[in-house]
């Protein structure tokens, strides 16, 4: 007899916050990976655009001291870098001038984990990317710190 081996899809070490934390046990439990299309009833607001393969919607819960946290998530589940394509970029890329452009966005940040979470401090185990914008001080007229955590 074959045992059945469960794929590991979220790594709720990483979360940031209990509801959160909440969320990715009750996903863990199912073993399907919340951002594979099927599956994405665990997201908490709509689709904004989709290119290729690739769709991009705020994120349910975004890192502290954000003005704008949106969420790029890859249609087909994969894991690494060697699994993308030069298509797979091309629409990262234009979906994230997309939304800069409809939110009159001037600055911020795109970044990406794969890989192992261990290595990488992401929750979800399935390729998808960050753009995030983070909010100014009032005092300083400069950009408080998000930060993005890798490890």
């Amino acid at each position: 007899m074959r045992s059945r081996v469960r794929r590991v899809v979220v790594d709720a070490r990483n979360a940031r916050g209990s509801e959160y934390r909440r969320v990715l046990a009750t996903i863990a439990k199912k073993g399907a990976c919340p951002f594979c299309p099927k599956n994405f009833r665990y997201h908490k607001h709509s689709i904004l655009a989709r290119r290729n393969g690739w769709i991009i919607t705020r994120i349910s819960w975004p890192y502290k001291n954000t003005r704008y946290h949106f969420l790029l998530i890859g249609e087909k589940h994969r894991v690494t870098l060697a699994q993308m394509t030069a298509r797979d970029m091309a629409a990262l890329l234009y979906l994230a001038r997309h939304v800069a452009c409809q939110y009159h966005i001037r600055g911020g940040a795109l970044a990406m984990r794969f890989g192992d979470t261990r290595l990488t401090g992401a929750t979800v185990v399935h390729m998808h990317a960050h753009l995030i914008v983070p909010k100014l001080c009032p005092k300083k007229g400069r950009a408080l710190v998000v930060e993005f955590p890798i490890g």
